[in-house]
């Protein structure tokens, strides 16, 4: 018997002015364990540097096609063109902003093998920022809680009971059906391809895979964004969509169907409008949504002013008005789909699971939390740039998963933590660590002991030391790497950790440090030159890509437009130097231009009420605006003049990258890592610690030249692109980390 070919695969991804995130998503895509047989790429009249990374790309990539547009037609005619010279059998239609995740392809080219007449496959999306920042699971209808083919007499019943649950980032279609039925509608803008899966679903029917196929990132300004904030584009949209209906899919569309339909997707944008912070007024809204009275308006422009509680009871009377048969079917159907998304979420560990015992390429990643905080961040950037380029990767931590768990497992990182944990989490710090350390060793041992080979990496000393002795005591084969991201005066506060450290060290297989001071240190504490490796931090810099203007930044901050504006960015922990700073700057405040102001951006670690003490006893406390934890660092710093990291100890400084990346001249105090990132005269100072003289001295000598504070500046960016690049860092570790995987697969065959 001839075995039959695997269905191919196309994929289709218009682009217009997405430079900053092309890289990533062609990555991505490349990453797939079924690869498509082509990659068409049709770029839109970009103004960006989108033609630099595509050029770069076609020497790189040899499935890559690209078409160029001399000038924007608009996204759907783009895929249109792709879609006419397309040799797949399927076509998947991305997004050069968005982001497939791991599994994607394989599991929806499998079911479309076993069902090869339906129309479509899909799956959930989650929803990222700008940045990649997890803001969660899509919300639409479920149809089913396994993977499953539905067809068309059953598709139709589920689209008439619960409405549509297709998303055109993860929707893969069938191209001659696609073809058939007149490829893409550009009349239909944003809703063209939900218009596809609908009618093809009715043509053929659906599978659906309930697992998390795609990372859709919400733009501000975006094509699907205008429907729901321009509803004369959308009664456009929707008033064309019926026609087509009932004209020529007349066969599968009856006139009940379309009117079902129609007041389906008329609720569905009526509500985004309606939700979307009052940039759709509620006369508007009412008029797109026939049934509401002049009472309900009222009521419903009253509730929008008050907070997200009013928008939620605006919902509520929304349903109650427009439809009440679902008002109590609602809080079950949303009970019945988070079900079914935390069912698809296991799967997926458990997938993971099996899949580590097979997959070479596993790296393991051991750290306290995913808190804010410099190598938190910095394992942000990396570790999905090391699922791209295909490694399969879990962060174990030792207590509570922290703020940035939900974005590393949005882009295809996953994240344990110990569950029991929680219950101590209200406790007092000091009692919250001794408590919850057996719970963080049951917790590592289960899952070493479930790891065979690959590369386990203990990252800060904490879970170094935690790791390393849970790792050695279940006899784990995997390759040991510890990770120093810093020098080592923490050992000088603790002897019994230096001592415990010098010991780990004879079984460490590796170290990598993020700065060469630190790699000296490691060589004194015992550890072989040859076992130690550099890796400098990387900063994303296309987060520094499209700035806001400089004016419009020190509005949003309530800034004056002619202050000298100086940024620390930094935790309020004490080896930061904040102290030095405020010292610094009350001595040569008298020097600084007659308006200027420091803007303290970190988490307070506990010093917070101290330094606006400080701060007020020098008489600073109208010149220091304290900002707390923020993460919106790029437009910050877009508002700013210089940057300053006055630390008193440091590894490889993220803050002095970023203010690089900004075009921001620095003064930093010269510790650590820092005399590898900066160029003293050129991009910056260096000054010594602890030094609030020489510092003020630095800061005031910038403040009293612009020309060298421009100048600064400008070679500050240059060198963070030549150096710093964050493809560059990750580069580093795949590397590094593909050098020593024959270590665990020695080690695993020895077992």
């Amino acid at each position: 018997m001839i075995a039959q070919a695997p269905p191919s695969l196309s994929v289709i991804m218009p682009n217009y002015n997405h430079g900053v995130y092309l890289a990533e998503a062609v990555r991505a895509i490349n990453a797939q364990s079924w690869q498509p047989i082509e990659l068409i790429i049709v770029d839109d009249g970009s103004t960006d540097r989108s033609l630099t990374v595509l050029r770069e790309l076609q020497r790189s990539e040899p499935n890559l096609r690209v078409i160029w547009n001399g000038s924007n037609g608009g996204a759907v005619s783009a895929i249109n063109q792709g879609l006419a010279v397309a040799c797949g059998q399927y076509v998947y239609l991305g997004a050069a902003d968005d982001l497939v995740l791991p599994g994607f392809f394989a599991s929806a080219m499998s079911m479309l093998a076993r069902h090869g007449s339906t129309g479509i496959c899909s799956g959930l999306s989650t929803l990222v920022d700008r940045d990649g920042r997890d803001l969660g699971t899509y919300r639409m209808p479920i149809p089913c809680s396994s993977a499953c083919y539905l067809p068309p007499t059953a598709a139709r019943s589920l689209l008439n009971r619960r409405g549509s649950w297709f998303l055109g980032n993860t929707t893969i279609f069938n191209r001659d059906l696609l073809m058939s039925v007149g490829g893409l509608h550009p009349e239909l803008g944003s809703f063209s391809d939900g218009f596809a899966s609908l009618v093809l679903t009715l043509v053929a029917g659906a599978c659906f895979v309930p697992r998390r196929f795609a990372a859709w990132r919400r733009m501000e300004g975006g094509l699907a964004s205008q429907t729901s904030t321009d509803l004369q584009l959308a009664e456009e949209i929707v008033t064309h969509a019926r026609a087509l209906l009932e004209t020529e899919y007349w066969q599968l569309a009856d006139r009940e169907f379309c009117d079902v339909w129609e007041s389906r997707w008329r609720f569905g944008i009526g509500v985004s409008a309606l939700l979307d912070d009052n940039k759709v007024s509620t006369s508007a809204v009412a008029s797109f949504l026939p049934g509401l009275e002049e009472e309900d308006v009222r009521r419903l422009n009253w509730l929008r002013t008050r907070g997200q509680i009013g928008r939620s009871m605006a919902l509520m009377l929304l349903y109650m008005r427009l439809r009440p048969s679902e008002v109590v079917q609602l809080p079950l159907r949303r009970a019945g789909d988070a079900a079914r998304v935390w069912r698809s979420r296991l799967a997926d560990w458990f997938a993971r699971d099996e899949a580590v015992s097979q997959v070479s390429r596993d790296l393991t990643v051991i750290i306290g939390s995913l808190g804010i905080g410099g190598a938190e961040s910095q394992l942000l950037r990396v570790l999905p740039g090391l699922v791209i380029r295909g490694w399969s990767v879990t962060v174990l931590t030792l207590a509570d998963e922290g703020e940035l768990a939900g974005a590393m497992r949005v882009r295809g990182v996953s994240v344990r933590a110990p569950t029991g944990g929680r219950l101590v989490a209200h406790l007092p710090r000091p009692a919250r660590s001794v408590l919850a350390l057996p719970f963080a060793v049951v917790h590592l041992w289960r899952e070493l002991r479930a790891r065979r080979g690959g590369i386990l990496n203990f990252v800060l000393p904490k879970a170094y030391v935690i790791g390393m002795v849970v790792a050695t005591l279940c006899r784990s084969d995997g390759v040991l790497v510890m990770s120093r991201r810093s020098l080592n005066r923490y050992q000088r506060r603790n002897p019994f950790l230096s001592w415990i450290e010098k010991l780990l060290h004879r079984r460490v297989d590796l170290a990598v440090a993020n700065n060469a001071t630190a790699g000296e240190e490691l060589a004194k504490e015992g550890i072989p030159a040859g076992r130690i490796k550099l890796v400098q931090n990387g900063v994303d810099l296309r987060r520094f890509a499209t700035l806001p203007e400089r004016r419009a930044a020190r509005k949003s901050l309530y800034l004056p437009e002619d202050a000298f504006v100086i940024a620390v960015v930094a935790n309020l922990i004490p080896y930061k130097g904040h102290r030095v700073l405020l010292d610094a700057l009350a001595v040569v405040r008298h020097e600084l231009p007659t308006v200027w102001r420091l803007l303290c951006v970190g988490r307070d670690g506990g010093i917070g009420p101290g330094l606006r003490e400080d701060s007020q006893r020098l008489g600073l406390e109208n010149n220091v605006v304290w900002l707390g934890l923020r993460h919106d660092i790029p437009e910050l710093l877009a508002a700013a003049d210089l940057g300053v990291l006055p630390s008193l100890e440091e590894g490889m400084p993220n803050a002095v990258l970023e203010y690089m990346a900004a075009t921001l001249p620095v003064v930093v105090t010269d510790v650590g890592g820092a005399r590898e990132v900066v160029e003293p005269g050129v991009t910056g100072v260096l000054v010594p610690p602890e030094d609030s003289g020489a510092l003020g001295r630095a800061i005031a000598d910038i403040a009293a030249d612009v020309a060298r504070c421009a100048a600064m500046g400008t070679a500050g960016r240059r060198r963070a692109e030549a150096h710093f690049g964050m493809e560059r860092c990750i580069d580093a570790y795949d590397r590094l980390f593909e050098s020593i995987l024959e270590l665990g697969v020695e080690r695993q065959a020895r077992s």
